[in-house]
This record gives C-alpha cells, sequence and structure tokens, in this order.
C-alpha cells in the first residue's frame, strides 16, 4: 500500500488484515506536533483501506512514549494539544478496532493516546503513568474523561493527582490494559485487534462512574486529600473529572483544555519546566566538564602524547592532537596496523582542507609532529594512551562506551567530537594531572560542578552569609528557617507547604538576592558553563524552591535593573555578599538575560 507520509519516524506494513503502525522516533517516540501529523495522516489511510479491518500502534524502539517535547513548555503556545486531541478523538471514534501495543514506558501524552483506543496490550515490565503533575500540568487530550471511564474515578485521581507509575501487573487489575503478553507483544497485539475486528473478542469495562454517589464521594474525598497544594493543577484535575461526567462531551473537552492553558502559561508551571530542563543539560554535560584536581596538585603542561595500537579510535585521537598542535609518537609492532592508522590520519587531514579548516602547509605542519614506530620508542614524561586488548598496557585506555576503568587506570571515551574520561580513584595522580593538562590543550573546558567541589562550595557559602547577615538584622534563625520551609526551598513542590512567618518577604529576599548574586560571580569567572548549570545545581542542592526554577531564572524574570538595585540596597549591610557583581552592568548593557 502507498501512504505517502512514511518516514524515519514511522512504518506501515500489513500482517494479513491487521494494519500495523511502527512508531520509532528516537530516543522514546516524544509526540511533536509533526510526529502527530504524520501518525494522524497514517493512521487515516490505513483505517480507510479495503484490506485493513484494524491497526496496531507498536513500537520498536525501548519505550511506547514517554510523552510530549519537554522543549515545548518553555516556548508554550495557547492550543498546543490540539494536535494531540483530534489524533485521540479520532482513534476513540473509529469503527475499526485500534490497539496499542506497549512496552517500556508510556508516559503522559502517549498514555492518552494509549487510553483513547478500543484496547491496550503490554509487555511484562511495562510501565504507565501520568506525571504531568509534577510539573504543575494535567492531560490535556480528554484523558479527564476516558481514565475514569476505564479505571473507576478514585484510580483515575490517584494516577492523575500523584503522578506515580504502576506496572503491568497493577494496570492489568484496574482496567487499564486488556492483556498482558510475557512474549510476542505484537503477534499477541495483532490477534487480539483481529478478534475484535471479527466479533470474537471481548472487553471488560467497569463503568464504574455511572454511579454518580461514587465519583461524588472520590472527589470530595480528593479536594480533602490534596488541600492545601500550592500548585493549581491539582484543583483543576479534579474539577475536570467532575465536570467530566456532567457535561456533554465537547463542553468537557473545552473545559480541559482551557484548564491545561491556564496551567501552561503558569510561573510555576514554567518553573518546574525551566528547572527539569536545566536539570537535563546539567546531566549532559560531560565528566570532563564536571573534573576536578585535588588540592595542591597542578595541572600538567602537555606537549606530547605516546599512543598504542591502530583502528579508527586511535586515528581519531591522534589527528585531534595533532590539530590541537601536540606532538604524537604512534606506536604498533604491526606493519599493516601501523600504516592503516597512518593512512586514515591523512584522510581525516585532508577532509579538513576540503572543508575549509586547514590548509595544506598547516597540514604539512601537523604531520610533521607525527611519528610512528613498530618499536617502543615513547615520549618518557607521557602517559600512554591505547586501546584495551591483551596486546598493550597503557595508562589510559581508549573506548567509545563509558565504563569501569581496571585498577589505577583512566578511560578515555570519544564519543563523535567529544571526549569523556573516567579514572579509578585511586589512579596517580599524575595521570589526572595529565589528563586535565591534556583537556586543556585540547580546548576543552573544566569545571569544577561536583558535588563538594567548588562551585557546590560557593552555593552554600552564599546561603550561610545570607543566614549571618539576616541575624544581623535582628531576624531569628527559627524564623530563618520557617521562612525557608514555606517557600519551598528542599521539598517537591506536590506537597502542602507550611504557612510563612510573619515577615518572611525580606528574609526571602536576602537570600535569593545572595544566591544571585553568587551566581553572576559564577559566570563571569567562568566557573560554570551556562547559567541553566548554576541554576540546576543550586535547585538539586534543594536551596531553592524548584517551582521558581533557579535564582538566575528568577533575576531574568524580575529583570536584571530591579535585581542590580535591590542588591545595591542589600550592599550597604552585607557589601561582600551583596555588591552587585560587574556582570550584571555588562548583561544589562548589552540588553542580554542569564538564560538566553
Amino acid at each position: 500500500m502507498n501512504i505517502d507520509t512514511l518516514n524515519k519516524n514511522l512504518l506501515a506494513e500489513m500482517r494479513g488484515r491487521v494494519g500495523v503502525i511502527w512508531l520509532r522516533r528516537p530516543p522514546s517516540n516524544a509526540l511533536s506536533s509533526k510526529f502527530l501529523a504524520d501518525l494522524d495522516h497514517v493512521l487515516v489511510a490505513l483505517l480507510n483501506h479495503s484490506d485493513v479491518d484494524c491497526v496496531v500502534l507498536a513500537t520498536g524502539l525501548n519505550h511506547f512514549s514517554a510523552g510530549s517535547e519537554t522543549s515545548d513548555f518553555i516556548t508554550p503556545k495557547r492550543g498546543s494539544k490540539t494536535e494531540l486531541l483530534a489524533l485521540c478523538k479520532m482513534v476513540a471514534a473509529s469503527q475499526k478496532p485500534i490497539v496499542v501495543a506497549v512496552q517500556g514506558a508510556c508516559l503522559s501524552a502517549g498514555l492518552e493516546l494509549a487510553i483513547s483506543a478500543q484496547a491496550r496490550v503490554a509487555l511484562v515490565g511495562a510501565q504507565f503513568a501520568f506525571p504531568d503533575i509534577k510539573l504543575g500540568l494535567m492531560p490535556a487530550a480528554g484523558s479527564t474523561l476516558r481514565l475514569p471511564e476505564l479505571v473507576g474515578p478514585n484510580h483515575a485521581l490517584t494516577m492523575l493527582l500523584e503522578g506515580g507509575a504502576i506496572g503491568a501487573e497493577q494496570a492489568a487489575e484496574i482496567g487499564l490494559i486488556d492483556l498482558i503478553v510475557q512474549g510476542d507483544l505484537l503477534t499477541a497485539a495483532c490477534d487480539f485487534a483481529l478478534k475484535l475486528a471479527q466479533g470474537t473478542g471481548r472487553l471488560v469495562r467497569r463503568d464504574s462512574v455511572k454511579d454518580a454517589r461514587d465519583l461524588q464521594a472520590a472527589v470530595v474525598q480528593a479536594r480533602v486529600r490534596y488541600a492545601g497544594r500550592r500548585l493549581a493543577s491539582y484543583d483543576k484535575i479534579i474539577n475536570c473529572i467532575e465536570a467530566g461526567q456532567i457535561f456533554m462531551q465537547p463542553q468537557a473537552f473545552a473545559l480541559e483544555q482551557s484548564a491545561y492553558d491556564s496551567l501552561l502559561f503558569s510561573e510555576d508551571t514554567q518553573g518546574l519546566c525551566y528547572a527539569l530542563l536545566a536539570s537535563q543539560r546539567f546531566r549532559s554535560l560531560t565528566y570532563t566538564q564536571t573534573a576536578t584536581l585535588p588540592n595542591g596538585v597542578a595541572q600538567m603542561d602537555v606537549q606530547h602524547i605516546n599512543i598504542f595500537g591502530s583502528g579508527e579510535l586511535v586515528a581519531q585521537l591522534a589527528h585531534r592532537a595533532l590539530v590541537a598542535g601536540l606532538q604524537i609518537r604512534l606506536v604498533n609492532p604491526e606493519q599493516e596496523g601501523l600504516m592503516n592508522c597512518l593512512l586514515r590520519i591523512s584522510v581525516l587531514l585532508a577532509q579538513d582542507i576540503t572543508q575549509g579548516r586547514l590548509d595544506p602547509q598547516t597540514r604539512d605542519v601537523l604531520w610533521a609532529r607525527l611519528r610512528s614506530s613498530k618499536s617502543t620508542d615513547l615520549f618518557d614524561s607521557s602517559p600512554i594512551f591505547c586501546q584495551q586488548s591483551d596486546l598493550f598496557d597503557g595508562d589510559i585506555y581508549i573506548t567509545t562506551a563509558r565504563q569501569t576503568p581496571p585498577p589505577e587506570k583512566s578511560i578515555l571515551i570519544i564519543a563523535q567530537d567529544k571526549f569523556d574520561y573516567v579514572a579509578d580513584p585511586a589512579a596517580p595522580l599524575d595521570i589526572l594531572a595529565f589528563l586535565s593538562g591534556f583537556f586543556a590543550k585540547m580546548g576543552i573546558s573544566s569545571y569544577d560542578l561536583l558535588r563538594g567541589g567548588y562551585v557546590d562550595a560557593q552555593i552554600k557559602d552564599a546561603l550561610s552569609q545570607a543566614i549571618s547577615y539576616l541575624q544581623t538584622q535582628g531576624h531569628a534563625r527559627d524564623a530563618i528557617i520557617a521562612t525557608l520551609a514555606a517557600s519551598g526551598v528542599g521539598v517537591d513542590a506536590n506537597i502542602a507547604l507550611p504557612p510563612a512567618p510573619p515577615n518572611s518577604k525580606p528574609i526571602l529576599a536576602a537570600i535569593q538576592l545572595a544566591l544571585i548574586n553568587r551566581g553572576a560571580i559564577m559566570l563571569r569567572e567562568n566557573r560554570v558553563p551556562r547559567a541553566t548549570d548554576y541554576d540546576a545545581m543550586v535547585v538539586q542542592a534543594g536551596l531553592f524552591a524548584r517551582w521558581l526554577g533557579g535564582p538566575l531564572y528568577c533575576a531574568d524574570r524580575r529583570g536584571l535593573m530591579v535585581v542590580r538595585a535591590d542588591l545595591r540596597k542589600l550592599a550597604m549591610g552585607a557589601a561582600d555578599l551583596f555588591t552587585p557583581d560587574p556582570l550584571f552592568d555588562h548583561m544589562i548593557a548589552k540588553g542580554r538575560l542569564f538564560t538566553q
């Protein structure tokens, strides 16, 4: 059959009279607007085909879907869930059975799509969740109507208001899925869908929301249990579940979409989404960017390196090192391997010339820095790089995958244009000093972002100084601690907070300004690569409410001129802590923000 929208992210095929659509958008089938539009087109084409009796949605990836694109929440658009809502409506109204085959995680928007289908078949180990509440959000494609009909109001409220994952076994018990599969998931899903199409299959539905008294009791209980939560999403989810069983379906869908949009554009949700993305970016930093040397150990001035071995990794390392200006001794006792490696290095240098990164004269200068030998003719002062094999015993192994290094060894990880390394804690300090110098020579920045490292210590020092300053201003330590607790410091956004004590506003302002100013210092001194990384460290340390995003994010939201003026006022009482860093003047003059 001819479906012209098929692309690398979607594949349709026929299994007898079952149409199968494979979702394969790495890494976890995030449901972007474009992906949903393509899926809608393919699904309509299959459902309208005379040779198709039913459809199965499946994936070859590890997870059915992790939900929507997280980055979409940072630049929200009103009606952003309209594509998903339209697709789910079409799936729910299909006259031909649609069965979703779930493996791995089925979350958020992915689960909304799944519960709109006529049935769900899951592999053992599959996980189901609506974690939207953790970002101050809620489903927006009809799930506040459909989920109670599948699992009953109590289970629906728990899933939506707690956000935790449930396994396939529990999902089957409450009616969320129709079949658990031990082996071939696709075959089982196709068989299940075909039986539904032929009228020989049967679905068991609880229809528990038909009892209005049970529904109202569940709603009342939820309102009591989740009273006092900061996030507005709690009340809106409860209201939508209640209204979804009272209003006509079009009005219920409109109410859910309106509630979602109001949450998406709220300051709390925007802060939570920013904090999530900042944390993800922070975790993506390579180890070399979070590496530090022990006190008293100086970075080595690296001028040359020794490499044992051959092959692509050796060639990549030698090429990058030559371009960085290092001298290289390349050693391999096997002539053929040595020649192949030299040929590969020459090809990489030729590509540099073709792409305009080098000229022929510079290439010749670089090539002159490379020495090759079949004997162990080494630079005595340099450690030895080698691939992990039985032939060579080097100090630093090179590989493509992060792994535990052998005792007292280090591993250099080469992944595309990124270098990373892992060192055994017992590795000699001169190897660590060499690696630090090697990365500096290669132009790879190194930041001390580890827990207990320099930046972490600076964050805690700023908080400590702010507390000391507040005490000199007459604020009791108990009042300071109570203010932090009431503001959400060190707690999740999804719990009820204690009331703020009197006069808490200046306490919280001073602490936030101290962390903002220290963040500006860390950026100016190039102690952190990005403002998002500083914010992620502060939030992860439990020193800033997650829904506020982070200190520098807050500074941007408030306005840098306003923050600078507030710092100047406090600087009269604690100049070292609150005098605005010069970076504020620079940023304001350039019209820039920290988190741009």
